[in-house]
């Protein structure tokens, strides 16, 4: 009797929001029993049998049509994908599988080569990295060998041994699906042993990357076995972690068949640029089968270079900027305005918007009001903050009224006068809680500037120029209002305590507050070190970025902060990346080696 059983795919996004896909499967055609030896074949001098020949009819009806963009798998179309993983578990997992490469039909990268790389199940090859000339006869046609690409590796330390891939079913299963959707692939077979070497992975990977170009990374890798389906389910809670957080080292049997093929795919994606895991599927073979013991945990991975992905804006964030004091004495004494910002400008710019905190008026005019800590700076600093790309600048902050409201005031005409908005402050009250808005690329951000400290002088009210000053209720709604307007709103706070690195309950109520009203990214400065991110209610908080370019050079801590960079696409954040940047004593930002 035929059955019909319907699965369901969660796929996830960079936000952690989870969608549900419902496929028919019909298991009438998955009754057969596909032993080792079902693929071992008579072959040629050329070519081995791939097996698997009676599920032709149900991969074209599951993966669709080749070597076109798939209608209805679009979610990731357009990435830059170059490595990827998913099961080999034919075939209880077609439908899954075919999940797989129906998205990476949908996306971008080299597709002329792709390097399958999984366990040596059955533990007969002679080297814990094994390598095969020969190819496959699929049922959609030979598939061959790229020799060049493996004639490296065996120059990199693996071992050519064609007989211990007979039989070996991780990588036949995923030969049926390259052969269909991409019929002038080659392909690079790689078995890893259970013993390989961290050492030799990395080999093995060096020698992949000198084909970079041409070349895609398939890793055929089923998580957790012989499990019930509770307790894989912790298994594979622990599995997806360790591939969000790149961390291949914590993955043992336990947790899949082949840590070294996971290693190798997660090295190669860090080599390339695409380094950011996307989880697009996670499935159980009890939802196939509907039996709760000995069950396979499923995973579907791909990892996405961002740079590369059409459509996807990069916005970079910094810390706190003060360009006067000692910072200010070694910008003339170098006789180079641009001084700061030489060693990191170029990667500043290189994103699509830039925004950080200006601790210090830009003037000459106006009066110390009396603290030993006021900060005013030449006019002349603006050179290095166009220089390094800034797009925005707070101005929400404690030393905004230093030298008086005249010193502030002219902040806000010179910043204006050069092209950079300033967020959080303006010649009235409308203005200083409005949000400063960009469109790029079709999508419209709004951003707006609060602080919680500082000489309540300074708060823009009615008519009178100043800057926003943070309460939970005028959070909520200015950035509701700005929803109105804008698709991605940022909201900058100058609140916490110095020196502090975790965020106190203050903190967090005024963050939240923003992310609860619609914004999808909080960036925090003052503590002048680096505090946590937090993911919250579908957007992103930043406590503290720490210092960009400071002089207070009594600590390690008060010497760093972090560049925040946000990938954004279709008004999403799709993930973010936090690099460590360090100030020298002569007050250059730059990332250390």
């Amino acid at each position: 009797m035929k059955s019909i059983f319907f699965w369901t795919i969660f796929l996830s996004v960079a936000t952690g929001a989870f969608s549900s896909i419902f496929i028919a499967v019909s298991l009438s055609d998955f009754n057969t029993d596909y032993s080792a030896d079902s693929i071992l074949a008579s072959r040629d001098s050329e070519y081995r049998h791939s097996g698997f020949f009676d599920l032709e009819k149900d991969i074209l009806r599951y993966v669709g049509f080749p070597s076109s963009r798939i209608e209805g798998a679009g979610e990731y179309d357009g990435y830059w994908v170059q490595a990827g993983i998913t099961s080999h578990h034919l075939p209880t997992a077609l439908p899954f599988i075919s999940e797989f490469y129906k998205t990476i039909q949908n996306s971008d990268g080299p597709r002329e080569t792709f390097a399958i790389i999984g366990p040596d199940h059955l533990e007969k090859c002679r080297g814990d990295a094994a390598v095969t000339y020969l190819g496959y006869r699929t049922p959609f046609g030979e598939l061959n060998v790229d020799k060049d690409a493996v004639r490296n590796l065996v120059n990199a330390g693996a071992t050519l041994d064609d007989e211990c891939f007979d039989g070996e079913h991780s990588i036949a299963v995923q030969t049926l699906f390259i052969k269909y959707l991409y019929p002038n692939a080659k392909i690079v077979p790689i078995l890893f042993s259970s013993d390989a070497s961290g050492e030799l992975v990395d080999k093995i990977v060096n020698s992949l990357f000198l084909s970079r170009d041409k070349i895609a990374v398939i890793g055929s890798v089923d998580f957790s076995h012989y499990e019930s389906y509770e307790r894989a389910k912790e298994i594979d809670d622990a599995s997806e972690n360790m591939i969000r957080n790149m961390d291949w080292e914590g993955f043992a049997l336990k947790h899949a068949d082949s840590p070294a093929s996971l290693g190798a795919v997660i090295l190669f994606s860090n080599k390339t640029g695409a380094i950011n895991p996307l989880i697009i599927g996670r499935a159980n073979s009890y939802e196939f089968n509907s039996s709760k013991d000995n069950t396979t945990g499923y995973m579907n991975a791909l990892f996405a270079n961002y740079k590369k992905t059409k459509g996807i804006l990069t916005l970079a964030f910094v810390g706190d900027i003060m360009l006067t004091r000692n910072v200010g004495k070694k910008i003339e004494e170098s006789g180079d305005w641009r001084w700061p910002f030489l060693k990191i400008g170029d990667y500043l710019r290189s994103a699509d918007l830039t925004f950080g905190n200006l601790e210090t008026t830009i003037s000459e005019r106006g009066h110390n009001v009396g603290s030993i800590y006021s900060f005013r700076s030449n006019p002349k600093v603006i050179e290095g903050l166009l220089f390094a790309g800034f797009d925005f600048l707070s101005v929400a902050n404690n030393h905004m009224g230093d030298w008086t409201r005249t010193a502030f005031e002219d902040t806000f005409n010179i910043l204006k006068a050069n092209g950079i908005g300033y967020v959080g402050g303006g010649f009235s009250e409308k203005e200083a809680h409005s949000a400063k808005a960009r469109e790029i690329s079709g999508i419209k951000f709004g951003f707006l500037g609060y602080t919680d400290l500082g000489a309540k002088y300074t708060e823009a009210k009615g008519d009178i120029s100043g800057i926003a000053w943070s309460s939970k209720e005028t959070i909520e709604r200015d950035v509701k209002e700005a929803k109105n307007t804008s698709d991605f709103v940022v909201v900058s706070i100058h609140f916490g305590e110095e020196y502090k690195t975790s965020s106190n309950a203050r903190q967090k109520i005024l963050a939240r507050a923003a992310v609860d009203a619609g914004a999808s990214l909080v960036i925090g400065h003052h503590p002048h070190v680096i505090q946590e991110i937090e993911e919250y209610n579908g957007g992103y908080i930043a406590y503290s970025l720490g210092n960009f370019i400071f002089d207070q050079n009594f600590s390690e801590e008060t010497m760093e902060g972090l560049i925040l960079k946000v990938y954004v696409k279709n008004s999403k954040i799709l993930n973010m990346e936090s690099e460590k940047v360090n100030i020298s004593g002569d007050f250059q930002a730059y990332f250390r080696d």
